[in-house]
């Protein structure tokens, strides 16, 4: 992220704590549930633990539906604060675009 502050600038105007949701992303743990976030918190607002939450069940959504774009869908449904992402960045399509100069 140090690399490319300009493109993560925006994201992280809006979720601080981004790096540390996506840092439980990668881990890629094996979980057998997605966990709770209370639907009420801004993105602004999760701390450790519900970054944990989030950042982990990716892996979760990733094992129980047939595509990468259903999984995401669900747990933008599943994780509320993440469609408040993408409604304020937009789509992770839009975003990667942006990054390989589709804009």
């Amino acid at each position: 992220m140090e690399e490319h502050l300009e493109f993560f600038a925006q994201i992280t105007a809006v979720f601080p704590n981004f790096d540390l949701m996506i840092s439980y992303v990668l881990v890629n743990s094996f979980g057998f549930n997605s966990g709770h976030v209370d639907y009420k918190k801004k993105l602004e607002d999760l701390n450790e633990a519900d970054c944990k939450r989030v950042g982990k069940s990716i892996s979760y959504f990733l094992r129980k539906r047939k595509t990468a774009d259903m999984a995401v869908s669900a747990w933008e449904l599943h994780f509320v604060q993440m469609t408040t992402l993408k409604d304020e960045i937009g789509s992770f399509e839009e975003v990667s675009e942006r990054s390989e100069g589709g804009d």
